[in-house]
């Protein structure tokens, strides 16, 4: 298994990025290709995964993003292409508080989910996740922290 990747980013695609390691291209599937740079490394968290014949990289920016797009497979009818459009959709924390407070319109808003796969996952995953309640919310306070950091950063810049 890869862990993690951590390499120069060469191409960013609609639905995934290619990294170049040492001259060898990974193309790695993340649920926000937008995130990343072209030319700059980054480190992403991977899982490969078996798909008939050919084998599919899936890239994380966390070790809890990762961790949550493994949980949500568990559930009949979620795949990995499934797993990935629900963090295109969802936030971590979104996706827990969905789960948590039985909220199935929010899981509906991503494409693919019906109510009756919204009520598989609440039921499937609930317990699962509120087990892992402190990781994703410890991420999710992390990007927020991040998120005001660059802004004062903005801010003072634009002071100048």
């Amino acid at each position: 298994m890869i862990d993690y990747i951590y390499a120069r980013v060469v191409s960013i695609n609609a639905d995934s990025i290619i990294m170049d390691l040492h001259g060898v291209g990974f193309k790695v599937f993340v649920p926000t290709p937008s995130m990343f740079n072209v030319s700059e490394k980054a480190k992403v968290h991977t899982c490969l995964h078996l798909k008939d014949d050919e084998l599919v990289l899936f890239g994380f920016p966390s070790p809890e993003e990762k961790s949550l797009f493994l949980i949500m497979q568990k559930v009949s009818g979620i795949g990995p292409k499934g797993a990935l459009t629900i963090l295109r959709h969802l936030s971590c924390k979104q996706f827990y508080h969905a789960v948590m407070q039985d909220d199935v319109p929010v899981l509906t808003t991503v494409p693919g989910i019906g109510p009756k796969l919204a009520r598989r996952i609440i039921l499937e995953l609930k317990e699962k996740i509120s087990s892992q309640k402190s990781s994703f919310l410890t991420l999710e306070n992390k990007q927020d922290s991040l998120a005001n950091v660059w802004g004062n950063v903005a801010e003072a810049l634009q002071g100048l």
